[in-house]
């Protein structure tokens, strides 16, 4: 008899520890990470980044990698993602896009090329250029005006990890010694467990409040320990993510095989 109260106490006890870890993110994370790996990503979970504006190492939820190579070329995309769960929903305020403004459409880039060059209109071709309207500002929903946005520290985050993968790749790519065509692209994304929305003027003036899985996000940031000062984060939900990982995939596949039919020529 005892033995079956320790067995239904035990039980008990673990039911509780599940209840309590699915009210934190953890759960999201490894889901995202599951995600990706079925669907041909190499990723690294819980990965170390340097903070340049404090010098100080942080964490970033997972760095995921995909490419496509052979002999004379390799294009390579990588999606740095920063993973929240909210009880609050997300409110991404958008405005028409403006395409001087926000080209280009993808985020940081570096190639090495003798005799190959990548056409503008590959390039943007991402994902994101079928979106009439960009992201420019954030809300939680029902947060008190003293609270810290969560919004604002994961983009943050998102860019300087994805800052923090360019530097350390670039390094080893300028100390490796190739002829190979090489293009690396780099994503920042946040990922929220939750309801997003998107909200903007219509042609009459009035709100409007549409549920979302994915805003593409034009986002500032000025700091002397950072080069650039625009940055292009994608906002998702998983139901997003399964689009975006999709569409990226398509469109990393189209940049190598441009290429490579370039180099056949």
């Amino acid at each position: 008899m005892d033995n079956l109260n320790s067995e239904s106490n035990s039980t008990e006890y673990v039911n509780k520890i599940l209840e309590d870890i699915k009210k934190t993110g953890f759960l999201t994370e490894l889901n995202v990470a599951s995600y990706l790996v079925k669907n041909g990503w190499f990723i690294q979970q819980n990965k170390g980044y340097l903070d340049k504006d404090f010098n100080k190492s942080r964490e970033i939820d997972i760095v995921s990698y995909k490419n496509f190579y052979n002999n004379d070329i390799r294009v390579g995309i990588h999606l740095i993602f920063e993973v929240k769960k909210s009880k609050r929903p997300w409110i991404i305020f958008t405005s028409n896009k403006m395409p001087l403004v926000d080209e280009p459409q993808y985020n940081i880039l570096y190639y090495k090329s003798s005799d190959l060059a990548i056409e503008a209109d590959l390039l943007n071709s991402y994902i994101r250029s079928s979106n009439a309207r960009r992201g420019t500002a954030f809300h939680e929903a029902f947060k008190s005006p003293d609270e810290p946005s969560k919004i604002y520290e994961a983009i943050l985050s998102s860019i300087k990890a994805m800052v923090s993968q360019y530097d350390k790749n670039l390094r080893a790519f300028n100390n490796t010694e190739t002829t190979r065509n090489d293009v690396q692209i780099f994503i920042p994304i946040v990922l929220v467990e939750g309801k997003l929305f998107e909200a903007y003027l219509n042609e009459q003036g009035n709100l409007e409040l549409l549920e979302s899985d994915y805003v593409p996000l034009n986002f500032s940031y000025d700091s002397p320990m950072y080069e650039k000062n625009i940055y292009y984060p994608e906002i998702m939900t998983i139901k997003g993510l399964e689009l975006f990982s999709n569409e990226i995939t398509k469109w990393t596949r189209s940049i190598f095989e441009k290429l490579n039919s370039i180099k056949e020529i």
